[in-house]
């Protein structure tokens, strides 16, 4: 029986990874597609998935952090470049797992890129500098996989480079300036001219997200476009509003995919951006896409199209016979800031990697009111 149910299972992520390949992908070479794997955080339960995202571009397959619960999503993406914004098990827990499958199943050796500010430098007693240490590896890695073999079964201390090419990328201060198009660059293989270019980003100097974490965004730039164009990353680099990033490079940016955090009260000690910071402000959020929220439960298309649609009758007088599948305050009241951020021109990613926005809103009015096509209700999810 528990072979029947890890082949469900293993047929159930290759599934989802083809679906959510079909989502976004684009086979123009002037396209970069991004998917998003989940929209959980770091204690999300079962049947959410951590916020990482895939991105894809001709022959490059690149994986923004492994979570703890995506070594598995890795394993069948097998994915030649990963990107780690910051250290928590949300962003980095199935690294090594994926490393272990790598060197010891796949016997593939992906290239992972970490930001300078991984790397501390460390002094003697006197002053005089000794050696630069990865906190990746020091601190996270090394006690999951620096004790290997020698082919002759003898014991052997392993390093990072065993299991990867490691590449120290540099962090911009601040995105007031344009965006340089020219830090770090991915191959997209044959036939395609350009390749995936990113940035680590910090809006100050060495931000921590958490005291012992510090943390990047991404900016993200497709050069294929005339003119260019990129999309920025938050992972979980605070932002809420105009205080941070909405000039200059902000401004110019095609999308950009937010941390934020919809379920309970704002953190005291503002380790996530919060909707209601988001919708105090009189910032534009047409081009902002909610992710990593914490929604619980971890709603799909289909349950909260149809949540919306109900508020959207009751919150314009209208009549319907819908009614909601939750019957707690705290969701409901999170559906309404969710509608909020709706009506404000945002999105947001559902459970199923499917992202909700105004005009998905207004196809469901006009298929209901234009021309009688019900929309049935989903299960609860």
């Amino acid at each position: 029986m528990t072979d029947v149910n890890q082949a469900l299972e293993d047929a159930n992520v290759r599934e989802m990874i083809e679906k959510m390949k079909v989502i976004n992908r684009r086979q123009n070479e002037d396209r970069i597609s991004i998917s998003m794997i989940g929209t959980g955080g770091g204690l999300s339960g079962q049947g959410w998935r951590n916020n990482n995202a895939l991105v894809e571009h001709g022959d490059a397959v690149i994986m923004i952090d492994i979570g703890m619960t995506n070594a598995d999503i890795a394993q069948n993406i097998k994915p030649a470049h990963i990107i780690i914004t910051h250290m928590h098990p949300d962003h980095v827990g199935g690294l090594a797992r994926h490393l272990l499958w790598c060197k010891y199943v796949a016997k593939m050796r992906p290239t992972i890129y970490v930001p300078s500010s991984f790397i501390v430098e460390m002094f003697g007693p006197h002053g005089e500098k000794l050696w630069d240490t990865n906190m990746l590896w020091d601190n996270y890695l090394a006690v999951q996989l620096e004790d290997g073999s020698a082919p002759d079964g003898s014991p052997v201390k392993l390093t990072f480079e065993d299991f990867a090419d490691v590449v120290v990328c540099p962090v911009r201060i601040g995105l007031k300036e344009q965006v340089s198009f020219c830090t770090q660059k991915i191959d997209a293989g044959n036939g395609f001219t350009h390749a995936v270019t990113f940035e680590f980003y910090q809006i100050v100097q060495n931000a921590h997200h958490t005291p012992a974490s510090p943390a990047c965004g991404l900016i993200i730039s497709n050069l294929c476009k005339r003119p260019p164009s990129w999309l920025i990353y938050t992972s979980d680099v605070r932002w809420h509003g105009g205080a941070n990033i909405t000039e200059g490079i902000a401004n110019g940016a095609s999308m950009i995919f937010h941390d934020v955090q919809i379920m309970g009260a704002p953190s005291p000690a503002g380790v996530h951006a919060h909707i209601d910071e988001l919708l105090a402000s009189d910032a534009d959020l047409s081009r902002v896409v909610a992710m990593h929220h914490g929604f619980a439960p971890a709603m799909k298309y289909a349950t909260l199209r149809d949540e919306l649609l109900r508020l959207d009758a009751e919150l314009s007088g209208k009549k319907t016979s819908r009614r909601s599948l939750y019957d707690d305050d705290a969701t409901h009241a999170a559906l309404v800031k969710v509608y909020a951020l709706i009506k404000r021109g945002g999105s947001i990613m559902c459970g199923d990697g499917n992202a909700f926005n105004l005009r998905a809103l207004h196809v469901e009015h006009m298929m209901i009111d234009d021309f009688g096509i019900a929309v049935n209700a989903p299960a609860k999810t």
